[in-house]
């Protein structure tokens, strides 16, 4: 049947219209992020929000798909990513998804993330230093 289960680029079953969060629902976790990377004697840290799927992750030898976060709420990345989901089980891959400080849920400073004083920590070297944990 041609009609199975496909997710392509767009994550999506083409017959139902499911995406990925609905047809591999994630963990949602958080882990203690470094504010600044590049000055050791500030301490301050924010929760940074990733999805773990590892229905198809064969344990600590197999490899891990990691998607580096975009600009947005990291479900829609996930939600619209379906190569991950094609070629993790023939990898048998663990699925990570982080989302990209100052999107999404992963506000460092909350509400206040985005005045003058604390936008400076939104620049690609601290999010590329993030993933590098």
């Amino acid at each position: 049947l041609l009609s199975c289960l496909w997710l392509g680029a767009y994550g999506a079953d083409v017959v139902t219209g499911r995406g990925a969060l609905e047809l591999y629902p994630p963990r949602i976790a958080w882990f203690n992020a470094t504010l600044d990377h590049f000055h050791f004697d500030d301490d301050r840290g924010f929760l940074q929000k990733y999805l773990v799927y590892d229905k198809f992750w064969q344990g600590p030898a197999g490899p891990i798909l990691f998607y580096l976060g975009n600009e947005g709420q990291v479900e829609d990345f996930y939600n619209n990513t379906g190569i991950m989901f094609e070629i993790a089980p023939k990898l048998k891959a663990l699925i990570v998804f982080v989302e990209h400080r100052y999107y999404g849920a992963t506000l460092p400073f909350g509400n206040e993330s985005f005045t003058r004083a604390n936008i400076d920590f939104l620049n690609i070297e601290q999010a590329m230093a993030d993933y590098a944990v």
